[in-house]
């Protein structure tokens, strides 16, 4: 059983570490400052890679109470730094990717400052989780006013192609122009956000309705069964016959 849980663990522990050192060493420190590196080179970077992650993670490991802890800080305030960046990218036109990167490190460097805190400077989540995303928001917005503005071709193309929500008025304007802005019915805002609403509940029936089952909830399991095949029906209509034909 010890054996068993060890191997369980080292799987896990060692594909992290592998491949956090690996986003480290190919991602960043190879195209900023490792260019003509060796393979010899690369390798030697990626123990330093690998050496640190685990010191950083044992460090982390140190300062909290708890598992739950541990989880409550990736979920809400590291996820908290991605949460800002990923909503502008696709209703605003005008973050380009500096804005997306900055306000993404600026929060990443936010949430990685938490688990560091003394005890006096520990705030609940619904402190911590939108002061994170503002911050991220700040280095989102100097990232992007700070540097140029993505090509309009770009931009034409993306909206052309993903035709997106929100504010994307110039290129909107600027599809206009070149005869590119059919808009079909499912492209409605408000059909979409019911969508949305809609399966939200499907996939959360469909998740619910298996557990319940299994614990001998069958009330449960049929009521959430049943609002998930309810909302599948009402999408039918709402949104599968109003997808375009093509």
């Amino acid at each position: 059983v010890i054996a068993g849980r060890l191997g369980a663990f080292m799987s896990t522990f060692g594909a992290t570490v592998n491949a956090a050192a690996s986003y480290i060493v190919r991602d960043m420190w190879q195209p900023v400052f490792g260019a003509k590196a060796d393979q010899k080179q690369l390798v030697r970077a990626s123990y330093v890679a690998t050496f640190g992650v685990v010191v950083a993670g044992s460090l982390i490991g140190l300062t909290v109470q708890s598992i739950g802890q541990i989880f409550s800080w990736i979920m809400m305030e590291l996820g908290a730094a991605f949460v800002i960046p990923n909503v502008l990218r696709w209703y605003w036109w005008r973050l380009n990717g500096w804005g997306y990167a900055i306000g993404t490190l600026v929060g990443l460097a936010g949430a990685v400052a938490v688990p560091f805190l003394p005890t006096s400077l520990q705030f609940p989540l619904y402190v911590t989780f939108p002061s994170i995303c503002c911050i991220s928001l700040v280095g989102c917005l100097c990232g992007t006013w700070l540097t140029r503005p993505t090509a309009e071709s770009v931009l034409l193309e993306f909206y052309r192609d993903i035709r997106p929500f929100g504010f994307w008025r110039p290129i909107r304007q600027l599809a206009r122009r070149s005869g590119g802005d059919e808009r079909a019915r499912s492209e409605s805002a408000i059909l979409a956000i019911t969508n949305v609403v809609l399966g939200a509940f499907v996939i959360l029936g469909m998740y619910l309705a298996p557990m319940y089952l299994v614990g001998h909830w069958h009330r449960q399991a049929v009521t959430w069964f049943l609002i998930a095949a309810v909302a599948a029906v009402i999408m039918f209509f709402t949104w599968y016959r109003n997808l375009p034909r093509d």
